[in-house]
C-alpha cells in the first residue's frame, strides 16, 4: 500500500507523509544496518526505483526525505546497493549536491559517502559520474556541517590507489 501511495499520491502532503513513513521503515535499529531481508523487499517492490524517481520531485522536503531512506537503505550488501544505483540513483544525485536548500546537500553527501564505501566497481561508477567536482565545490564554500559530509563522501573507505588520487 505504501508503495502504491509513493507511486500515485497528487496531494504533496500524503507524499510527504509517505516519504517519512519509508524513513522509519528502512530507519536501521540497534545495529548499523538495515536488515538485508527489509532491504531487499523494498527493492524487489519497486519502492526503491519510485524512491530515485523522487529524487526529481520539485518539493525538497519529498527530496530530503527521500534521500534519508536512500542513505538507509545504502549501507546493505553489495548486490542490493547495486540494485539501488541500477534505478538511477548516481544519475539524479549531482543535481541535489547543488541544490539550494543545506540539508538536501548534505543528504546527497551522505548517499555519495554510502556509495564510496561499496565495492570498488560502485566507486569506479561515481568516480565515472563526476561526483568530485561538485563535492569539492561544497568543500570550498558550503557550511560547516556540509563541508563535513563532504569530506566524508571523497575520503572512501574502500577503493584503490587510482581512485584515491
Amino acid at each position: 500500500m505504501l508503495a502504491r501511495l509513493l507511486h500515485t499520491a497528487a496531494d504533496e502532503k500524503a507524499l510527504v507523509n509517505a516519504c517519512k513513513a519509508m524513513c522509519y521503515l528502512t530507519r536501521q535499529q540497534h545495529d548499523l544496518r538495515p536488515h538485508p531481508w527489509r532491504t531487499q523487499t523494498i527493492i524487489d517492490s519497486g519502492v526503491a526505483l519510485c524512491l530515485t524517481k523522487l529524487l526529481s520531485h520539485t518539493s525538497a522536503q519529498v527530496q530530503e526525505l527521500t534521500l534519508v531512506a536512500l542513505v538507509h537503505l545504502l549501507p546493505g550488501e553489495a548486490q542490493q546497493t547495486q540494485r539501488l544505483l541500477d534505478c538511477g540513483l548516481v544519475q539524479r544525485l549531482p543535481v541535489l549536491l547543488a541544490h539550494s536548500q543545506a540539508i538536501v546537500r548534505r543528504k546527497a553527501c551522505q548517499a555519495v559517502q554510502r556509495i564510496t564505501t561499496a565495492t570498488p566497481a560502485q566507486i569506479e561508477g561515481v568516480l565515472a559520474a563526476g561526483f568530485a567536482a561538485p563535492l569539492l565545490v561544497l568543500l570550498e564554500g558550503a557550511d560547516a556541517i556540509t563541508q563535513e559530509n563532504a569530506a566524508r563522501a571523497l575520503s572512501p573507505t574502500s577503493g584503490s590507489e587510482h581512485q584515491i588520487r
